[in-house]
């Protein structure tokens, strides 16, 4: 029985996923997908692979509009953002953390002090966003106005979001507007050293996402589109790894736990923490770490992005000479043709394969780093970057692994990868679970959070059982 069915839309890259779910109880209702018709209306494939749940449901329960369905998007590149920043340690680190947390990635990146060559980059940057960020407020106010000046001189034409030293916003502004540009100001990501502050900054690029992306990229005539599509899907995920990670009132959580998300062009990875986190007990962080954080390795998939995976792993020493050529003819296939399906038993061999590395180099790249630093009162261990030595959990999502879940159900198959690194200084995880979110529900409970977050966890709970240390009470079963 339904009391409140509702329709989770996921448009990605290559698939459109769909899940069907009881809003009050959390119940997996039924899944469906079809490939993403990003070459002519996005709303074409997502009326196809509801063909099935209206079979079963009817047409009304799984209607592809209204105020019951909800969807967030990584279709066509996703979100992507330039940051034009004062300095890398401080104020480019606070606005990474506002990109990530958002949904988006960097694909430029201007520092100071901006030079020509960093100028017409900017000015042929495939962003769709760029995001100023520079001076605490009160401090340095050159850089920011001189950026807004490049920006027009660039001659982008990027909405472009201003969240720098407050005491330069109106100047900022008066720059960006008589060159034309549309812009959006938000409070400093970093108004004074130490303190994060990225909620105003995350909502200004989730508006300039929805308008400017997914209204300005025409991807569907449909105005439901528009209309349904709420986040970009990473920060749809973040967001269902957040809640599953700490729980909520009335249900428990995983505790700390590590989401690894492979795909055919990027691998994404989520940890969350929580109050295990380790901190360094020497020295404060200019830039504080969030609870939960994703990374995003554009060169790192299985697909697009295989032939850069497989140097990527060659760096690091996970690959013997032997398995280099083969795994390098296997990436470029893939590669030419990111439609590819397996058709033998080495085809599998070699996507598993790919999938492996995907993980490890991805981690490891997430993963902080502990060194020896040698001071005047003797040598102090000092810390940067994620702590996960604490996490027990992975939970491995992608079309690779639904398709194939029983290859990665046991966590030996992840510590060949992981255990050939110095854990004395990259702050890995040692897992004794390992679970495949088989039936994609991660951006699903995300996208359900923001009114039902109990059943959300509790269509987590459910459909990924095995994370949680807790089992699931008879009641809650499906």
């Amino acid at each position: 029985a339904m009391d409140t069915p509702m329709v989770l839309v996921d448009f990605g890259s290559t698939f459109t996923k769909v899940a069907l779910v009881d809003a009050a109880s959390g119940h997996l209702l039924g899944t469906a997908q079809h490939r993403t018709t990003v070459d002519s209306d996005l709303m074409a494939g997502l009326d196809l692979a509801l063909d099935s749940l209206r079979a079963r449901f009817g047409p009304a329960t799984a209607s592809s509009g209204g105020s019951e369905t909800r969807a967030c998007s990584s279709a066509a590149g996703g979100l992507k953002i330039a940051v034009v920043g004062l300095e890398p340690d401080l104020t480019v680190a606070a606005a990474r953390e506002v990109v990530l947390s958002s949904g988006g990635r960097v694909v430029d990146l201007a520092t100071a002090p901006l030079t020509d060559g960093a100028i017409e980059t900017l000015g042929r940057s495939t962003a769709d966003l760029v995001l100023i960020v520079g001076g605490t407020d009160g401090g340095n106010a050159t850089f920011v106005v001189d950026a807004a000046r490049a920006l027009v001189a660039a001659g982008v034409r990027q909405p472009v979001i201003y969240a720098g030293n407050a005491d330069a916003r109106v100047a900022v502004g008066a720059i960006l507007e008589r060159g034309g540009l549309t812009w959006r100001a938000a409070a400093n990501v970093l108004p004074e050293i130490g303190n994060l502050a990225v909620e105003e900054a995350q909502g200004a690029i989730r508006r300039d996402f929805l308008e400017h992306v997914i209204r300005g990229r025409h991807l569907s005539a449909d105005q439901t589109f528009s209309s349904i599509v709420r986040h970009a899907t990473p920060e749809a995920v973040l967001a269902g790894v957040d809640l599953m990670a700490s729980g909520t009132p009335s249900e428990r959580g995983t505790g700390p736990i590590l989401v690894v998300d492979v795909g055919g062009a990027t691998t994404d990875v989520y940890s969350s923490l929580g109050a295990q986190q380790r901190r360094s007990r020497r020295g404060a962080r200019f830039v504080p770490q969030r609870t939960t954080a994703r990374t995003v390795e554009g060169d790192l998939g299985v697909r697009w992005g295989a032939p850069s995976l497989v140097e990527a792993a060659r760096d690091l020493g996970l690959l013997e000479p032997e398995q280099l050529s083969g795994l390098r003819e296997a990436a470029e296939r893939r590669h030419a043709d990111p439609a590819f399906v397996p058709s033998t038993a080495q085809d599998v061999a070699d996507d598993l394969a790919l999938a492996r590395l995907a993980i490890a180099v991805a981690v490891v790249r997430h993963a902080g780093r502990e060194r020896i630093t040698v001071t005047q009162a003797g040598a102090e261990i000092r810390q940067t970057g994620r702590d996960l030595r604490a996490i027990e959990t992975v939970v491995l999502t992608g079309g690779i692994f639904r398709a194939h879940p029983d290859a990665f159900s046991a966590p030996g198959h992840l510590h060949p990868g992981l255990d050939g690194f110095d854990r004395r200084r990259a702050m890995l995880p040692r897992p004794t679970r390992v679970v495949v979110d088989a039936a994609y529900v991660l951006a699903s409970a995300g996208l359900l959070a923001e009114t039902h977050p109990d059943a959300a966890l509790r269509l987590m709970r459910q459909s990924i059982a095995r994370a949680f240390p807790v089992p699931i009470r008879s009641e809650e079963r499906p």
